[in-house]
């Protein structure tokens, strides 16, 4: 027989807050402190157009990156929600059986 499972449904949703919240942190400082990697370089110096290109794609990793977290916490919000809709569907399907009756299935005693 499986073993029941728990699911911490309000710790759910206050980590994927947490972690949203994390990313809008982030994209307050990152967009205050833009990259000064390539400034104040004169143009005739041979880096000058390398540190501009990993300037740019350093910005563009952390665009990338803060994106995907924030995707990660919308999405664990998304799970706390459905299996809180979940949970509460099948607590309204079940609430006219009477215990013991066979649609209550294995948790209590019946083979599937």
């Amino acid at each position: 027989m499986a073993q029941p499972i728990h699911v911490d449904i309000p710790g759910l949703a206050r980590v994927g807050f947490a972690v949203t919240h994390s990313a809008d942190a982030f994209d307050q400082v990152h967009s205050g402190h833009p990259s000064r990697l390539s400034t104040g370089a004169p143009p005739e110096w041979g880096s000058t157009g390398a540190v501009t290109n990993a300037s740019q794609a350093w910005q563009a990793f952390l665009r990338q990156l803060s994106g995907q977290v924030r995707d990660l916490g919308a999405a664990l919000n998304s799970a706390a929600r459905d299996l809180d809709a979940a949970d509460a569907a099948s607590a309204e399907r079940t609430a006219g059986i009477p215990e013991g009756h066979p649609a209550l299935g294995r948790a209590h005693g019946f083979a599937p």
